[in-house]
């Protein structure tokens, strides 16, 4: 809380600067190395909106045209502590908006239209469930994967299937450049 409000002002400022509406307070925990040490989930993939909705009326496209990300980042040092080292204002360019994730979003969309692929893979003691949305290394910016708090935590497929619910998340590599100046 108080680190939100050492920068209030200048999320305010930004937010009149830029005129997005909402904001998100992340975190981010860096290794020592400064890599990730978890992913970015963002939020929860509604497949019947996005095979209905047009690009413009996405939940993706509101979600980066009209947030200001107020990131908290944080490394582990070398005897283990978690140490804050500073905060950023970041909003999406639209560059990156109308290219990478209009790409993930568009590939999104076909799968589910052609009919997601659901196949059940022995892992050790279990079965687990994969599908061929999007992964890390298809989109540089963003990929899909489970959201689900356990596996019977299902969403509805346009064509009557269910599936685990799945959320979009930011790649490692893309938190990494966020960042990187920090």
């Amino acid at each position: 809380s108080r680190m939100v409000e050492s920068v209030k002002d200048e999320v305010e400022r930004l937010r009149m600067e830029s005129g997005k509406p909402e904001l998100s307070i992340r975190t981010i925990n860096l290794t020592e190395k400064g890599r990730p040490k978890e992913l970015m989930s963002l939020d929860t993939i509604d497949f019947l909106e996005w095979v209905e909705k047009p690009w413009e009326e996405s939940q993706v496209y509101r979600r980066f045209k009209e947030t200001v990300f107020v990131l908290l980042t944080f490394r582990t040092d070398k005897q283990g502590r978690t140490i804050f080292i500073g905060d950023k204002l970041w909003s999406m360019s639209e560059k990156e908006l109308e290219g990478s994730v209009k790409r993930f979003w568009r590939q999104v969309k076909e799968t589910t239209e052609e009919g997601i692929v659901i196949t059940p893979v022995q892992q050790k003691s279990k079965v687990v469930m994969k599908n061929n949305l999007p992964k890390q290394d298809e989109n540089r910016i963003l990929h899909a994967k489970t959201k689900a708090s356990n596996a019977a935590d299902l969403c509805s497929l346009p064509d009557g299937r269910a599936i685990t619910k799945q959320g979009y998340w930011f790649n490692a590599s893309y938190i990494s450049d966020l960042v990187k100046d920090i």
